[in-house]
C-alpha cells in the first residue's frame, strides 16, 4: 500500500539519520513510520521499527529507554512468531 511504502520512506530515513548520529531526527522517523504500521496493523514490520527506536537509544547511552524498545519488539515478534 501506499501507507506502508510510506512507512518504509520514513524508517530507511530514520536509519540513515542514526548512523549519522542525528538521533533526534532518527526517532521523528522511526516514530512516523510505526505509527503508519501500527494504524495499519502490520506487526512484524512495526517490531523492526520498534527495534530501530531501541537502537537509537542504545547508541545515545540511554540503555534503559533502549531496553524497553528491545523488549518490546522482542515480544511482537514473539508473537508473531517470527523470531529471526
Amino acid at each position: 500500500s501506499d501507507q506502508g511504502g510510506m512507512a518504509d520512506v520514513y524508517n530507511r530515513t530514520g536509519t540513515v539519520y542514526n548512523l549519522r548520529g542525528e538521533y533526534a531526527l532518527a526517532l521523528e522517523n522511526f516514530l512516523a513510520a510505526s505509527k503508519i504500521r501500527r494504524a495499519l496493523n502490520q506487526t512484524t514490520e512495526l517490531a523492526s521499527v520498534i527495534e530501530n527506536i531501541g537502537i537509537v537509544y542504545f547508541r545515545q547511552g540511554d540503555y534503559q529507554a533502549a531496553l524497553a524498545y528491545f523488549n518490546e519488539s522482542l515480544e511482537v515478534y514473539t508473537q508473531q512468531n517470527n523470531l529471526a
